[in-house]
């Protein structure tokens, strides 16, 4: 019982989220549209009556590649969105802030660079394309 209520809330408040971040943009006329063909497509399968088999299969076949649709057509939008969410968290920090982070980078280049340097794949006598067994 109370699991369903947090259920319920927590949907609702994810929703009110995303309904914030999108007020305002093209986003929302964009999804409204996207949404309509998802309601012809449903009513096309549901009311067999009117012989809507052509909307129905060809409905069907383009709303199949629906999540490839959406992230192409609201990149720029989810860009944005992540952004502001970046912006409202904790996470935004520079390395800089971070206690001993200064101190950390520049040991990671060198580790890294001593790595490359010693490696047999970047040595100067290895050939480019050597394969090993």
């Amino acid at each position: 019982m109370i699991s369903n209520i947090l259920d319920v809330a927590l949907v609702s408040v994810l929703f009110y989220w995303i309904l914030l971040l999108v007020k305002g943009t093209r986003t929302i006329h964009m999804l409204t549209g996207f949404l309509v063909l998802c309601i012809v497509y449903y009513l096309s399968g549901v009311f067999t009556n009117f012989q809507l088999m052509t909307v129905n299969i060809i409905l069907g076949n383009f709303l199949s590649y629906s999540i490839l649709i959406i992230v192409i057509l609201f990149q720029e939008d989810f860009r944005k969105m992540l952004v502001k969410v970046g912006l409202m968290s904790d996470f935004s920090r520079d390395a800089g802030d971070m206690p001993g982070m200064g101190l950390a980078i520049p040991e990671i280049v060198k580790a890294a660079v001593n790595f490359f340097m010693n490696s047999s794949v970047f040595s100067s006598n290895a050939p480019l394309l050597s394969i090993r067994p």
